[in-house]
């Protein structure tokens, strides 16, 4: 993919911050030549052209599936998204994080990654599948709430008891996943403190430093009736 030739600077804009979980590093690398930027939903700590602000996504995925094996279950599967080649996805940290935890725990033999086919988890063939096919009691981890709700919703719906027979725990703590009709267990990446760094770190660009900053900012697991 080629680096856009138009400006997107409009008039009087210093600086802008980016949610970029899909850009390519040679995008985001040649907005960043244009105006000062700060990447959110990017991992790539090696960037200087630009700054990023994300949650440990690889930690967060490390307290979801630690929590699920304090509580007994050991057939732990995590359920993805639809691939790209990079590796600075979220996801991919998320992976990284759930494959280190259940080698630490000595399950690496139990790993099972499922890739999705789709982007919202409207194949509700696919995870009917998934559901079957993890043995009982079982867990997934989700690497968002997006494939997560669906999900849980379909295993109540075909009589599994959540989370009894089938634990599922989410990311990034939507306001959906926390309704009580869904009482989804979830990561939050503290949204607002993601917001508020990366706000600082543009206003250091700004201000002309040239070499990459990258923060990660802790997240929590907020526990709920899904596991």
């Amino acid at each position: 993919m080629g680096v856009p030739t138009c400006s997107i600077r409009p008039p009087r804009m210093d600086g802008v911050i980016l949610v970029a979980p899909r850009l390519a590093a040679d995008v985001l690398a040649g907005y960043a030549r244009q105006i000062p930027s700060v990447v959110i939903g990017h991992h790539e700590p090696t960037a200087d052209a630009f700054d990023t602000v994300n949650s440990d996504d690889e930690q967060g995925a490390r307290l979801s599936v630690r929590h699920l094996i304090d509580r007994g279950y050991e057939d732990i599967w995590m359920l993805t998204a639809p691939g790209r080649p990079g590796g600075y996805e979220v996801y991919d940290r998320r992976e990284a994080g759930y494959r280190a935890e259940m080698q630490e725990a000595g399950l690496e033999g139990r790993v099972q990654v499922v890739r999705s086919d789709s982007e919202t988890g409207s194949n509700l063939a696919e995870l009917s599948e998934l559901l079957r096919d993890l043995p009982k009691p079982g867990a997934v981890f989700c690497w968002s709430d997006i494939h997560a709700i669906p999900l849980l919703t379909l295993a109540r719906d075909e009589g599994y008891e959540v989370p009894e027979e089938v634990a599922v725990v989410g990311y990034d703590n939507t306001h959906v996943g926390a309704l009580p009709p869904i009482k989804l267990s979830s990561v939050d990446q503290h949204g607002v403190e993601i917001g508020r760094r990366a706000a600082a770190t543009l206003q250091r660009r700004i201000r002309g430093e040239t070499t990459g900053e990258h923060l990660l900012i802790q997240p929590e697991l907020v526990l709920r009736a899904s596991g």
